[in-house]
């Protein structure tokens, strides 16, 4: 039991001492010192985020809906432009291939009594 005793105090004596050096490199100013620019620091990094977390708009009055509003006006305004501009007929250029020229007298045997009697035909085979 004494041993033990004797190892204990020991041991507390050695830990003390441990603790003057750590000591004597501290003392009360320099933690409080210490803690005082932590605290500033700290009170610099609330500012920073504060700043950052503004809104990009300093008046911060941008209204979802009125966006939305002027979204849809000036898409309306697009689409009637893109209307008008329908409106017009696509310019075409003239075709390129000759076309054949007409014939100077209608063909022989074809008389208006012919295209008639065709006409007849063709009504009557329909109303079958």
């Amino acid at each position: 039991n004494a041993n033990v005793n004797v190892e204990a105090i020991g041991a507390i004596k050695q830990g003390a001492d441990a603790l003057k050096n750590v000591h004597s490199k501290l003392n009360v100013d320099k933690v409080d010192d210490l803690m005082d620019d932590v605290r500033e620091q700290m009170e610099l990094a609330e500012e920073i985020n504060q700043a950052i977390s503004q809104p990009l708009n300093p008046s911060g009055d941008l209204d979802e809906d009125e966006l939305n509003a002027e979204l849809e006006m000036l898409e309306q305004e697009e689409m009637d432009k893109m209307l008008l501009d329908a409106s017009k007929p696509p310019a075409q250029a003239a075709p390129s291939a000759k076309l054949p020229a007409l014939p100077a007298k209608a063909a022989p045997g074809k008389t208006a009594v012919d295209e008639d009697a065709e006409l007849r035909e063709l009504e009557a085979s329909m109303a079958m």
